[in-house]
């Protein structure tokens, strides 16, 4: 983001972005709403202006709403069989519009999530052996886990995407296969004694490297499967809108 967009993002942008986020509920996993509470997703993820689309609105939302807003990067529009530009140019694609695929790509992801409930279940299990940030949220306590299972499933299909680009520029992988460091608590990269500061770097996997070797390590679902599943789920989608 340079300095000319974040000047555009002035006093007018910023209301219109605070009301949308407003709607969307805090306390609700995106799997979990029902189709007038992701229709509220989907327009905080539509919104944007001259240079700043979905890639960057999506990042700056899902630090608001981490349960419900996905990101919406070139990694996940390829692993939809978009083009990574695809999320922030304006031209149909595969006969859909931007907005349209937006809409579908959050839905899909929604039933996704909805669908896989023991698998992400299983991955959670798994990986929070070596990385304990990631487990599930402890029965009774009335907290959801740190990382939501949208965050999670995001850490999988970016990583697996960022390794098929290495592969097709003939570089070797980053993240598939990767040894599992040292666990490093999420408290000792934060910054400030904020919680919610706290939160934000601990979401922010690409930066903790320590979280996403634990996760592909473990072999959770596959780049091949997710895709696949994925793709399936966003035809459905679109043929019922």
């Amino acid at each position: 983001m340079d300095l000319k967009q974040v000047a555009d993002f002035d006093r007018t942008q910023r209301r219109m972005f605070a009301d949308l986020i407003g709607r969307v509920l805090a306390d609700r996993d995106l799997h979990l709403m029902d189709d007038d509470e992701i229709d509220d997703v989907i327009r905080v993820c539509q919104f944007g202006f001259g240079g700043a689309w979905a890639p960057k609105i999506t990042k700056l939302a899902a630090l608001y709403r981490p349960r419900a807003v996905p990101v919406l990067d070139g990694h996940v529009g390829m692993a939809f069989g978009f083009r990574r530009k695809d999320l922030s140019t304006k031209g149909n694609r595969h006969g859909l519009s931007r907005r349209q695929r937006l809409d579908g790509i959050v839905r899909a992801l929604a039933a996704y999530l909805k669908d896989h409930q023991p698998a992400v279940a299983r991955l959670r299990a798994a990986v929070s052996e070596t990385v304990p940030e990631l487990a599930a949220a402890e029965a009774g306590a009335g907290k959801p886990p740190l990382i939501s299972d949208l965050r999670l499933l995001d850490m999988v299909i970016w990583t697996a995407m960022d390794d098929r680009i290495a592969v097709s520029d003939g570089r070797p992988v980053k993240w598939l296969g990767r040894p599992v460091g040292n666990h490093i608590p999420y408290e000792t990269v934060a910054f400030g004694a904020d919680p919610a500061q706290r939160y934000r770097v601990a979401v922010r996997h690409r930066e903790i490297q320590a979280f996403v070797p634990g996760v592909l390590h473990r072999r959770g679902p596959s780049y091949g499967s997710v895709k696949l599943s994925l793709r399936a789920h966003l035809r459905a989608r679109t043929r019922m809108r």
